[in-house]
């Protein structure tokens, strides 16, 4: 199943041979699908293997996350907010909602390792080249 059908290094298209293996962070997105961008998807991969660096390494210096009316700017911020409240957990893309070349609407599960409690949520992000500029995380359920 090809899940991130671009290239992350180019942003060309690539044939499903040259996906990556299927992981939780897309699991339910199909060859179908939108691509999540390279951005995007480099805050989900490092959101799934617990990688604190890489994660505040997916936004600007400058990057904002809005969640639930909470702003956190700039990455240190991004990355005590990160530490509390994000890894530790594993996000699941649901759906693409929309996409184009500097933003990306994604249907996602997040849940806590151990716990089988889920949350729903849009995460919203704008980019500026290849980081992440703003996050938005609105709660569906």
């Amino acid at each position: 199943m090809c899940i991130l059908c671009m290239s992350a290094s180019t942003g060309q298209p690539t044939s499903p041979s040259d996906s990556p293996p299927a992981t939780s962070l897309a699991a339910s997105v199909t060859s179908s699908s939108p691509a999540v961008l390279p951005p995007v998807s480099a805050y989900l991969q490092a959101v799934n293997d617990g990688d604190l660096n890489g994660l505040v390494a997916s936004f600007d210096p400058d990057g904002v996350v809005l969640d639930v009316g909470r702003s956190f700017v700039g990455r240190d911020a991004i990355r005590d907010w990160a530490s509390r409240e994000v890894l530790g957990g594993s996000l699941t893309v649901s759906s693409v909602l929309e996409t184009d070349t500097v933003s990306q609407r994604l249907r996602v599960k997040f849940g806590r390792h151990g716990s089988k409690a889920q949350f729903i949520a849009i995460y919203e992000f704008q980019l500026h080249g290849q980081r992440i500029s703003r996050l938005e995380v609105t709660y569906v359920e």
